[in-house]
């Protein structure tokens, strides 16, 4: 994975060292991890974090692409904390703005079907 960051992701990530842990909590919290895992798979992300990250920062595809084809480096080894900790803030409020209009959704949905 590019950017696993947790406990239940595996340790052969791009960044396995917690470095996203706000965006990680939000995933987890938020239970958004299983619609993010969908889209990341149908998109060959390895993880709901890299689908995300890669998503709001087209300039890092490249990176973890390579990372996934065993030429590239971990995040943290790329770039310097202050860039990873402004990656981690915007995109947990990203998830967290997913999250609302995702409920706006699902609530659409339910009035429907009455």
């Amino acid at each position: 994975m590019y950017l696993c960051l947790g406990q239940s992701l595996t340790p052969s990530s791009y960044s396995s060292d917690s470095t996203l842990e706000i965006s990680e909590e939000m995933l987890q919290k938020l239970s958004l991890k299983d619609v993010l895992d969908y889209l990341a798979d149908q998109n060959k992300y390895e993880s709901a974090l890299d689908y995300t990250v890669c998503s709001l920062y087209p300039e890092l595809e490249k990176e973890c692409r390579a990372y996934y084809d065993g030429k590239g480096k971990k995040l943290t080894e790329l770039h310097n904390k202050r860039y990873v900790k402004k990656i981690d803030g915007i995109v947990a409020m990203a998830l967290m703005a997913f999250y609302q209009e995702y409920q706006k959704l699902i609530g659409t949905k339910k009035l429907d079907r009455n």
